[in-house]
């Protein structure tokens, strides 16, 4: 990280996720725990706001995150915790991955409601960090006001995945994740 505003040469680094290794399982968490190790070890303070049962998150939280480097700096949010119900049924927002998004933007706002963070990086652009990037695009709310960096870490389109994985479907949220991905 080149130095930060206010003399800082340390970052605050927020991850949102539904993996981290070794709690559970997938490419993206082993990639994030490796990144958090380094992060840490150079001394920047790192935040995980984390999508995953509650039994995970608990292990995460008083377990796995503790054999960090420097784990002290470390810190854990469960999305339940932060975003609570946003009250859309199923016939207001009927492909659950926007539901999702919109909970991870309404997290992402109370978690920044009382800490800072110089950069949140959300897992694909178009699902959970849709709200999140709207509401900063737009100006609206927290999120419309943060100083943070928002980015997104994208491995693949899910259309790319699909093609050429083994979930090949497609009903009407996959069909809607495919155009906000062209969009």
């Amino acid at each position: 990280f080149a130095p930060l505003p206010h003399g800082r040469n340390m970052a605050k680094i927020c991850f949102v996720t539904y993996e981290i290794h070794p709690t559970n399982r997938g490419g993206c968490g082993v990639l994030l725990h490796h990144a958090a190790e380094l992060l840490l070890r150079d001394g920047h303070e790192v935040a995980f706001l984390l999508a995953m049962p509650r039994h995970e998150f608990e292990r995460f939280d008083r377990v796995d995150r503790l054999t960090f480097s420097n784990a002290h700096h470390c810190r854990a949010f469960h999305l339940d915790e932060l975003a609570g119900d946003v009250g859309l049924s199923m016939d207001e927002c009927p492909v659950s991955s926007m539901r999702e998004s919109v909970r991870f933007a309404r997290a992402v706002e109370n978690l920044l409601a009382r800490e800072h963070f110089d950069f949140i990086e959300f897992f694909e652009y178009c699902g959970a960090a849709y709200h999140a990037l709207a509401r900063r695009l737009f100006g609206v709310g927290a999120l419309g006001q943060t100083k943070a960096v928002l980015g997104t870490r994208l491995h693949n389109s899910l259309e790319l995945i699909d093609a050429v994985g083994s979930t090949r479907y497609l009903d009407r949220s996959r069909a809607m994740l495919y155009a906000l991905e062209h969009g």
